[in-house]
C-alpha cells in the first residue's frame, strides 16, 4: 500500500465502498461512454476509439503529445522563496522540494521527469489531468501526489471530484482540496477541459479511412496489371475449356512472372489480346490525406513541424529559430498553466510552504552554444546584471563565493557607479 493510499484511505477494502482509481492502461467498453470524459471519435461506421486509444495507435498524434509531453518532463521544477524575481532565493531543503523530486513511491511516476510527464500527457490528451494529494488537512504539507487518468472523472453540484471507473462501480468522492486540477479553458461548462482531440475527428477519420485503404491495397495484391483476353481456340465443353484457361495462365505466369521478368515484353500467340491497367493510391489521394493529416495535427498542438519529423520545407538556417519557438510559443502555454495552477492548488495555503513557489527553469533548455553563451555572461556580468556564481551555477560549476566573495557580487563599470568619490582621490581612491 503506497503512501498515498494510506493517508487518503482509497485502498480496496472488503467491508466499504472504497475503491483505488485503476490503471491508466484499462480500456472499458462503450458501455461508460456517458461517464466522466469517457467520450469516443467516431472513426467509421463500424469503428470509435477513446482519446486514449487515439493517443496509442494514431502516429502523429502519439508523436506529437511524446514530444510535448517529454519536452515538459525534463524541465526542471525548482522551488524559490521570495516576493519577486529580485528577492528570490532558491531553496533546496525545504519539504516541498522533497516533494517535488519524489513525488510517490512508484517506479514509473515516482520522481520528478516521469510524474511531470505523465501529467503532461493527461493534459495533451484529455485537455484535463487529474492529481491526487495525500494531505491531511488544506493547511498541511502536501506528503504525496499521483496522476490519475482523468477518463473517470466528473465533478458534481457542489463541485466535489467524483471517481466512477464504470456504472457498478461505488463513486468515491473528493473535496477539492484534495485533488490538483490542471484544466486546459476551452468551450466548456461543467467545469472540465475539451480535449483537443475533438477538433480532429473529421481528420482521423480521414487517416482512419486512408490507412485502411492503404492496407487493402497490400492485402488485395492479386490486382492485376492487365487483363489478357482469349478471343477464340477455346474448347467447348466447359471441363475441358476451364482446364486449358488453367493451362494458359500457369503459362504465363511461368513466362512473365515474378520480380526478375518484370519488364519483359508479352508476346502472345493466336487470337489473344492485352488490355492494361493502371491503379495505384495517388489516384484516391491516400498520399496527399496522410500528409494533411500530420500538418493538421502539428498545427492542432501548434508544434513546429519539423520538430515532429516533418522536414519537407526544413532546413540548416531555421533550425536555431525553431528551438526558440517550440519552447517559446509551443511549451509556453502548458508550462504556464502546470506551473501557476501548482503554485494556486498545492503550494497556497500551506503553512509551512507560506513564501515559497514552484518554477520550471528554462535556462538548460534554452541556452546556445558555448561561444555564444560566454559572450552573453560576459555582458551581463559587466553590466551588474548577474553575477559569476550566478552564471557558475548555470553551468553546473561550483560557487566560489566561500573563497572569493566577490563571486556572489554584483560588478558595475565605474563610470555607472553613484558612490561619492572623495574630492582629491581618483576612482579607486587613491591619491595622486
Amino acid at each position: 500500500m503506497t503512501l498515498l493510499q494510506r493517508t487518503l484511505g482509497v485502498e480496496m477494502k472488503a467491508d466499504s465502498g472504497y475503491i483505488t482509481p485503476i490503471d491508466r492502461d484499462i480500456i472499458l467498453s462503450d458501455v461508460t461512454s456517458s461517464l466522466g470524459l469517457g467520450g469516443f471519435l467516431r472513426l467509421s461506421q463500424d469503428y470509435s476509439a477513446t482519446y486514449e486509444e487515439i493517443a496509442r495507435r494514431q502516429l502523429w498524434a502519439r508523436i506529437t503529445i511524446n514530444k510535448l509531453a517529454y519536452a515538459i518532463g525534463r524541465l526542471p521544477l525548482k522551488v524559490y522563496s521570495g516576493d519577486d524575481s529580485a528577492s528570490r532565493t532558491r531553496v533546496r531543503d525545504s519539504s516541498l522540494a522533497a516533494l517535488i523530486s519524489a513525488p510517490n513511491e512508484t517506479k514509473e511516476t515516482g520522481t520528478t521527469p516521469g510524474f511531470l510527464a505523465d501529467a503532461a500527457y493527461d493534459l495533451l490528451v484529455y485537455g484535463n489531468a487529474i492529481v491526487l494529494k495525500a494531505q491531511k488537512a488544506p493547511d498541511q504539507p502536501v506528503l504525496a501526489m499521483r496522476a490519475y487518468c482523468p477518463r473517470y472523472w466528473s465533478l458534481d453540484r457542489d463541485g466535489n471530484y467524483v471517481y466512477q471507473p464504470d456504472q457498478r462501480a461505488d463513486k468515491r468522492t473528493f473535496k477539492p482540496w484534495q485533488v490538483w486540477h490542471i484544466v486546459e479553458p476551452g468551450p466548456s461548462t461543467d467545469g472540465m477541459g475539451v480535449s483537443r482531440l475533438e477538433a480532429a475527428r473529421l481528420t482521423l477519420a480521414i487517416e482512419y479511412a486512408a490507412q485502411r485503404l492503404g492496407e487493402a491495397f497490400f492485402n488485395n495484391g492479386a490486382r492485376p496489371g492487365g487483363i489478357i483476353t482469349v478471343n477464340g481456340g477455346l474448347p467447348h465443353d466447359q471441363k475441358q475449356r476451364a482446364a486449358a484457361i488453367d493451362r494458359f495462365k500457369h503459362e504465363i505466369i511461368a513466362r512473365f512472372g515474378g520480380v526478375a521478368k518484370t519488364g519483359l515484353p508479352a508476346v502472345l500467340e493466336g487470337n489473344i489480346q492485352w488490355q492494361s491497367m493502371s491503379h495505384n493510391l495517388e489516384d484516391s489521394a491516400v498520399v496527399e490525406h496522410r500528409q494533411l493529416t500530420r500538418e493538421e495535427i502539428a498545427a492542432l498542438y501548434d508544434v513546429p513541424q519539423p520538430a515532429i519529423g516533418i522536414l519537407d520545407e526544413a532546413n540548416f538556417a531555421s533550425v536555431d529559430a525553431l528551438h526558440v519557438m517550440f519552447y517559446q510559443d509551443t511549451l509556453g502555454w502548458p508550462v504556464k498553466l502546470i506551473e501557476e495552477s501548482f503554485n494556486a492548488q498545492v503550494v497556497r495555503g500551506v503553512t509551512a510552504w507560506r513564501g515559497q513557489f514552484a518554477e520550471f527553469d528554462l535556462n538548460a533548455v534554452m541556452r546556445g552554444a558555448l561561444k555564444e553563451r560566454l559572450a552573453s555572461y560576459s555582458t551581463g556580468i559587466n553590466a551588474g546584471v548577474y553575477t559569476s556564481d550566478e552564471v557558475r551555477g548555470w553551468e553546473n560549476l561550483a560557487p566560489r563565493a566561500d573563497k572569493q566573495p566577490e563571486a556572489d557580487l554584483l560588478r558595475f563599470p565605474l563610470n555607472n557607479s553613484t558612490a561619492l568619490v572623495p574630492v582629491g582621490t581618483t576612482a579607486n581612491g587613491v591619491t595622486p
